[in-house]
């Protein structure tokens, strides 16, 4: 990706946030996964608990709810659609667009400014399908749903995300911090789904083909609130998110992945081999080493990394902040040196 992409640093966040999903996952229990893990994975469970609970009384929505397996692949989807607006590719389905507008409204709750997460037009006229559009419509007015003010007090206080933290809080603040924002997201679900059912004629719902909407364009998408909100979340989550994407050796752009995943089966063969190498060389055996490798695996499939060399600058990245022990850490990179000197003996 060109250097002077104005999306560059946003698209090396959110892939850094995707990794860091599939690390902490899989370091569940552990010291280091409570920040992500309790923060904002747990919000968006919370959040998925609510979407089961209004898939139960509005039926036209249970189709959609039951399109995501899990709320892990919820939350992969959104991610990926997000992803994709920024390298060029404008969704259209109502599957991806629900993903990412819910995403968004969740950093929102997190950084406790509610006024970024508004006008939801643009991504409702990117709908293709009018039957999809419509229930767009009827769903936001009861999962998004006007958000209070912030009081004065709270305006005045740094707006930066508390669920996504380089250094872990002590157990006391934690506490306090995971409890405060189950309160501030449980608050902006309303009791309005409660009763309401797919033939309810409510003031809230709108008629979508009275609107005749106009397709959105990817400009559109690129510059609404919903997108420079979830850049602004990115943003405040800080560096950690830029070492996950190994400073950005992951952001490739749509062609690039695509052209690797469904083109060259060599470049990919070559590159899987350095991983398998380094799993049977023993480079797997701690947790941490386990989750980069967990990562590798994912981003090689995606067409993230592309070549050994990217393998190395990635692995050596992320490594070097996430094993403490000088000792392990100085064997893990004898192994991903030694994956890729074998690869080059090879050629």
């Amino acid at each position: 990706m060109e250097a002077g992409d104005p999306f560059k640093d946003a698209i090396s966040a959110i892939d850094g946030l995707f990794a860091s999903f599939i690390y902490y996952l899989d370091k569940t229990g552990t010291e280091m996964s409570t920040t992500f893990h309790d923060g904002l994975c747990h919000q968006i469970d919370r959040y998925w608990g609510r979407l089961e609970q209004i898939a139960s009384t509005i039926p036209n929505f249970t189709p959609l709810f039951n399109s995501f397996n899990s709320s892990t692949h919820f939350c992969e989807v959104a991610i990926f659609t997000f992803r994709n607006v920024l390298v060029g590719a404008k969704p259209d389905s109502l599957h991806d667009i629900f993903s990412l507008c819910s995403l968004s409204y969740i950093a929102s709750c997190c950084l406790k400014n509610h006024d970024n997460f508004r006008d939801t037009d643009a991504w409702l006229n990117a709908i293709r399908s009018p039957q999809e559009r419509q229930l767009f419509s009827d769903v936001a007015a009861v999962v998004w749903p006007p958000m209070p003010s912030i009081a004065t007090e709270d305006a005045c206080k740094p707006q930066t995300p508390t669920v996504l933290c380089e250094d872990p809080p002590t157990q006391s603040s934690s506490d306090e911090l995971w409890y405060m924002q189950d309160e501030t997201l449980l608050n902006d679900f309303p009791d309005l789904f409660w009763g309401l059912d797919a033939t309810s004629n409510s003031g809230a719902t709108i008629v979508v083909e009275e609107l005749l909407p106009t397709s959105s364009t990817l400009e559109d998408l690129q510059g609404s609130a919903i997108v420079s909100n979830l850049i602004g979340f990115l943003t405040e989550c800080g560096d950690l998110l830029h070492v996950f994407s190994g400073r950005g050796v992951t952001t490739k752009d749509l062609y690039s992945c695509i052209a690797f995943t469904q083109g060259g089966s060599e470049a990919r063969n070559v590159v899987n081999a350095c991983v398998k190498r380094l799993k049977s060389n023993g480079a797997a055996q701690s947790s941490s080493t386990a989750g980069i490798i967990s990562i590798v695996e994912r981003f090689v499939a995606l067409g993230y990394l592309q070549t050994p060399e990217e393998l190395r600058k990635y692995m050596l990245c992320v490594g070097r902040r996430v094993i403490l022990e000088d000792e392990a850490f100085a064997m893990f990179c004898q192994s991903v040196e030694e994956a890729g000197a074998e690869e080059c003996d090879r050629s």
